[in-house]
């Protein structure tokens, strides 16, 4: 199945390498969507250098820093209008395990949606400033009860994948 992996970036040049290494590591037919918020401290041109050398490595940046949300929104249309099957996302900070991500498509045979969240056994994220950690934390904690029918159990989602006939197009307002 076509598998796009979409990653939103604002000044993440420190990691960037890394996530693009790992992620080309994982298969051959991922492909990776970067989306800069124009990054002053110049991503998208570590970017365009693995491009130069990678076929399957995507990137759009964007005129001004806009925002997690609607830089997934961006990425989930640009994968529905190339007619991707499956569409990942992940952060850029690496405070997701990329290696993850296999597994997680392998879950998608059985399942329409898979979430995979850094809560689930406790806090498990490294060199984070304690302000991003209460923020991270709060908004999981202060958004639960809008799941508490559901079986999620954390509003922060680090890894989502997802098949794409099931989002609802029309919803896309970017």
């Amino acid at each position: 199945m076509k598998t796009l992996i979409i990653s939103p970036t604002y000044n993440e040049s420190k990691n960037i390498s890394s996530l693009i290494e790992h992620i080309i590591s994982l298969e051959e037919n991922y492909h990776l969507l970067i989306i800069d918020d124009n990054s002053p401290d110049g991503t998208a041109e570590i970017v365009k250098t693995y491009q130069a050398r990678y076929s399957n490595i995507f990137l759009e940046v964007r005129q001004k820093k806009a925002g997690l949300g609607t830089a997934y929104l961006h990425g989930f249309k640009w994968a529905l209008d190339r007619g991707y099957d499956i569409i990942v996302q992940i952060d850029a900070d690496m405070s997701h395990d990329p290696m993850d991500i296999p597994a997680m498509v392998e879950l998608l045979k059985t399942h329409d949606l898979v979430i995979g969240s850094r809560y689930k056994k406790g806090v498990s994220v490294v060199n984070w400033p304690i302000r991003r950690l209460i923020l991270s934390y709060g908004n999981s904690f202060s958004t639960s009860f809008s799941f508490f029918f559901t079986s999620l159990k954390s509003a922060t989602i680090p890894i989502l994948l997802t098949l794409s006939e099931e989002i609802d197009t029309p919803t896309f307002q970017l």
